[in-house]
């Protein structure tokens, strides 16, 4: 909440400041989850004036109004689109009635004729979905309580694109495996629906063992450390070499931006960060050359032990 709240209420501050009469949230939400109407009325307290939420919410059930911010459910899928009507005061330059409905794109072809935006919709909808981007040798699980083959992949993927030691990626932002075979664009959207970045950290040996100190080892892929974790406390974190990491030496990760508590702590412990703007979709098509299929290379990356 605190990374959302932050960059929301900069956004605003942005828009309200340059004199926008009505300001806009999009919300995007993992397409496996819903969050509860709390969510929206603690962000809404955290951030500046709000007029309209858009969220990809499964768990919104048409319209709801918070104090006076509108929260309007967006459509799922490509075969409806989003229609809101939104009744504007001239005088007090402010909001009075927000109504929202879909429009249906799957349309009979007379209808359609009348209107060839849908027909053309639908048409650049199917060829960029049913683009072909690469092959996967063999099928990648996933589990979003565990290490898998699907976060070892995009593990792997994200440390070779950003040319790093090491990567640290939430399973958060994968959403499902994927099948060996011909991998399309929409695979590639239902697996990393989100637009999570990639960021490139500077962190010293020290720093980055303390992270996980103390604790479990939390719900992240691996790719370039070894995690040793006895009785639910993290013990000790080596190279992919075995070798213990030396405390003033700077070492590269990769990171997501939507890593919750562990991409703040690791940027508050970071000597240096930069965001790629490069979201995982990207990132995993980079791994999957077209001529031969893809595979990643099956090691134990968290070692697990109970006395």
């Amino acid at each position: 909440m605190e990374n959302v709240s932050y960059a929301a209420s900069v956004a605003c501050n942005l828009v309200n400041g340059a004199g926008a009469d009505a300001t806009v949230l999009l919300v995007d939400v993992n397409p496996s989850k819903t969050v509860p109407k709390k969510f929206y009325e603690t962000l809404l307290q955290l951030i500046p004036r709000v007029d309209i939420v858009i969220a990809d919410d499964a768990g919104l059930d048409g319209t709801a109004v918070i104090g006076d911010t509108y929260i309007i459910p967006a459509s799922r899928g490509m075969k409806k689109a989003d229609r809101i009507k939104i009744k504007f005061n001239t005088i007090n330059r402010k909001i009075s009635a927000v109504s929202a409905g879909t429009v249906n794109l799957k349309v009979r072809k007379e209808e359609a004729a009348a209107s060839g935006a849908e027909l053309k919709y639908l048409e650049a909808e199917r060829n960029y979905f049913g683009r072909r981007v690469g092959e996967l040798k063999e099928p990648l699980a996933y589990s979003p309580d565990k290490q898998s083959a699907a976060a070892d992949f995009l593990a792997d993927c994200s440390r070779k694109w950003a040319r790093t030691d090491a990567a640290l990626i939430p399973f958060s932002d994968i959403s499902s495996g994927m099948k060996a075979g011909p991998v399309l664009m929409k695979d590639l959207y239902r697996s990393f629906p989100g637009d999570s970045s990639l960021v490139f950290v500077k962190i010293n040996g020290a720093n980055l063992s303390d992270l996980f100190s103390g604790g479990p080892f939390p719900a992240l892929a691996v790719s370039g450390l070894k995690i040793y974790e006895k009785n639910g406390r993290v013990q000790k974190i080596l190279t992919e070499n075995g070798k213990a990491l030396e405390k003033n030496k700077l070492y590269t990760v990769a990171v997501s931006d939507g890593a919750g508590g562990i991409g703040r702590n690791i940027l508050l412990r970071a000597y240096e960060f930069s965001n790629s703007r490069k979201n995982f979709r990207d990132i995993v098509r980079y791994c999957l050359p077209s001529g031969k299929a893809a595979a990643y290379e099956r090691t134990e990356r968290v070692v697990y032990e109970n006395d």
